[in-house]
């Protein structure tokens, strides 16, 4: 197909061109090849993009709760992004993620993880072809407060010891778990 002729042209020349000359190819590429086609190529086969991608997914071993939340989290950008899936611009995706964030009024943790989401999805079309570069690229990881939680005090100790006490198998592991530190799947 003319999309894959295209990208693969542009991914050989990527090093070697300065970005004015790849504009330049960009162009005449598209002139020839015809960019109608490119476009009509992506629009006609975006729903089918997310649906491989999950398909990726799955293969990779992801639960059946991710790959519906991501497909979840992808169907909702598209529908809200207001172009092609492939033609998508990084400024785009920034304004998506602010809008995202002021209409559902999520914190950052909430946001990172739909930009992880969209990462994951641009790097995926990237590797497939679909598209030259991820718009993803210049998005970085979106920071947020880390909260620890206060250890135990000797009160909340005492109590814990204090239920466990009726069986000594039970009072065995908590005081394990207190002394050493170890989480409960590690001592599992």
């Amino acid at each position: 197909m003319n999309i894959e002729i295209i990208n693969t042209i542009k991914t050989e020349m990527q090093d070697t061109l300065t970005k004015e000359q790849m504009d330049k190819l960009d162009k005449v590429l598209n002139m020839t090849l015809g960019s109608s086609i490119d476009s009509h190529y992506c629009d006609k086969d975006k729903k089918n993009l997310i649906k491989k991608f999950i398909l990726a997914k799955k293969i990779e071993g992801c639960s059946k709760r991710t790959e519906e939340y991501y497909e979840a989290t992808l169907l909702f950008f598209e529908k809200h992004i207001g172009c092609s899936i492939c033609t998508v611009k990084t400024e785009q995706i920034r304004d998506y993620l602010i809008k995202y964030q002021k209409i559902n009024n999520c914190s950052n943790v909430t946001l990172d993880t739909i930009r992880r989401i969209l990462s994951s999805f641009y790097k995926w079309l990237e590797e497939e072809n679909y598209v030259l570069k991820s718009p993803m690229k210049r998005i970085h990881r979106i920071k947020s407060p880390v909260v620890i939680k206060p250890a135990f005090t000797e009160e909340q100790t005492e109590v814990i010891r204090k239920t466990a006490s009726q069986n000594l198998r039970n009072l065995t592991i908590i005081d394990l778990l207190l002394s050493s530190g170890l989480r409960v799947s590690e001592l599992v």
